[in-house]
């Protein structure tokens, strides 16, 4: 899937947007660590590490914060809840 665009959120964050629409949010950092750039492919292996090894974590981590330990998201509806926003 390309990249569509990569547009700064704030001064830490950037939200990358895909063909389908779709986006997510990655520090500055992160995106610079996955060389992503606007108008490029993203493989669906590199999107799904970004999924499991950020996107996913991160979620988990704010669900047990907002929700508690037993009542977080699974790995599929963090991932989803996250590309939709």
């Amino acid at each position: 899937m390309q990249i569509m665009e990569i547009a700064e959120l704030d001064k830490k964050r950037m939200r990358i947007v895909l063909e389908d629409r779709s986006s997510f949010a990655l520090y500055k950092g992160e995106a610079r660590q996955y060389g992503l750039q606007q108008g490029e492919e993203l493989s669906e292996e590199l999107f799904e590490e970004i999924c499991e090894k950020v996107l996913v974590k991160r979620a988990r981590k704010r669900a047990v914060a907002t929700h508690g330990p037993d009542r977080g998201p699974d790995q599929n509806e963090a991932c989803a809840w996250i590309i939709s926003r």
